[in-house]
């Protein structure tokens, strides 16, 4: 019989939301069930941090006093966002006091579609949820072009496979899911560059000639040699990528546009080198790497990220959830405490959408996660459910305080 455990963080969500509940009900939550959940939270810290959340009264009644507000303004964006957190009618029976108790806990927690976002320095009138009436825009999907040697470009997607084309002994192979494949026969005496690049709202995988298996997030450029036959592997990166290194006596150098080199022999690291970002991120997972940036070199060990600006020292901080960092490659957005501009990027990058900023909104941040196959406007309700104020004209995001 399989060991009895919490496997994901749906599960996980609502375990919580069933902890809160039986703060009203005992029979509603087991000392089983609360072993199940400590287990969880010992695996998953972050998750622990979101516990301490929902576990405090004040931000429940805050949550609850939204969820008010949501319920008289439009109650067709309520019905959806109780859809997405699995209540899809009032239960009969529970009081309304649990029922409204349970949803808060669920739109408290950092999983599945819902953000919890700081509200520091807010008036409070900004804590009232104001639904934006949105136009949908679709999410971003699996998409590239590869430049080839002669200057050819081809198209990528996820849905057509096979052989594109060979540029010597490399074979450059196109796999369902989207991933561009090079298969090395043999030994190649020149060195032949190719370039896959991503556009706003897609993302790509590349496993280059050696092994190395590369994800691009959107709006990224890799240029690679199609086999590596040098004393060294070294590629060229524009936005971010996430590599994963095949181990060999050769180390594995990524030159980044911003000045800032990462060089290591076989690891897993995430490295954000987009142009309108303040500062080029390198974040260790695995492994070991050298980072060197305006003269200067950091040795990082796994939750570690070193930041590097252009006319900024090289600095290295420890992280609480590294993992997060490369959680776009899984499908998912992971914010925390992130800077709200910091975060509109991301989701601007992925939908292909502008970001207008109406008023002051500096000190505000978002944490949790969110799904990146939602439509926009699922976003778009949530956000304004947990007081960010936004709304969507055409392909911008207006954002007010």
């Amino acid at each position: 019989m399989a060991e009895k455990r919490i496997h994901n963080k749906i599960e996980a969500a609502e375990s919580m939301k069933e902890f809160i509940l039986g703060q009203l009900d005992p029979s509603l939550f087991s000392r089983e069930d609360m072993h199940l959940l400590q287990a969880w939270m010992d695996e998953h810290p972050e998750d622990r941090a979101a516990f301490d959340k929902i576990n405090d009264p004040e931000k429940l009644l805050i949550a609850i006093e939204q969820i008010r507000n949501l319920i008289s303004e439009n109650p067709t964006a309520y019905q959806e966002l109780l859809s997405r957190i699995g209540e899809t009618e009032r239960p009969r029976i529970r009081r309304l006091v649990y029922y409204m108790t349970g949803i808060a806990a669920s739109l408290l927690l950092v999983a599945g579609s819902f953000f919890l976002v700081k509200h520091s320095h807010l008036p409070e009138t900004t804590k009232r949820a104001t639904v934006a009436q949105v136009r949908d825009v679709l999410p971003g999907s699996y998409k590239a072009t590869v430049t080839l040697a002669n200057g050819n470009t081809i198209v990528l997607d996820s849905l057509h496979s096979g052989l594109i084309a060979q540029q010597g002994n490399s074979h450059l192979v196109n796999q369902a899911g989207g991933q561009l494949s090079y298969q090395v026969k043999g030994s190649q005496e020149s060195m032949v560059y190719n370039t896959v690049t991503t556009g706003r709202g897609n993302q790509y995988q590349v496993l280059l000639g050696d092994g190395t298996r590369v994800w691009l997030d959107a709006a990224s450029r890799l240029r690679f040699p199609t086999a590596f036959n040098g004393p060294t592997r070294e590629v060229e990166l524009d936005g971010q990528g996430y590599f994963e290194v095949k181990h060999r006596k050769e180390p594995f150098i990524v030159h980044t546009s911003r000045k800032t080199d990462i060089i290591d022999l076989g690891t897993s690291f995430n490295v954000n080198a987009y142009s309108d970002e303040p500062a080029v991120q390198t974040t260790l997972l695995k492994g070991s790497v050298k980072v060197e940036a305006g003269g200067q070199s950091r040795l990082l060990i796994p939750g570690q990220q070193a930041i590097s600006g252009e006319s900024a020292n090289l600095m290295v901080k420890e992280l609480d959830d590294p993992e997060g960092i490369a959680a776009w490659k899984d499908g998912q957005f992971e914010f925390s405490n992130t800077d709200l501009k910091e975060g509109m990027r991301k989701i601007a990058r992925w939908y292909d959408v502008t970001v207008e900023y109406q008023g002051n909104v500096e000190g505000r941040g978002i944490t949790g996660s969110a799904p990146l196959n939602e439509n926009l406007s699922v976003l778009i309700r949530v956000l304004n459910a947990t007081g960010i104020h936004c709304r969507l004209e055409e392909k911008k995001i207006v954002v007010m305080p």
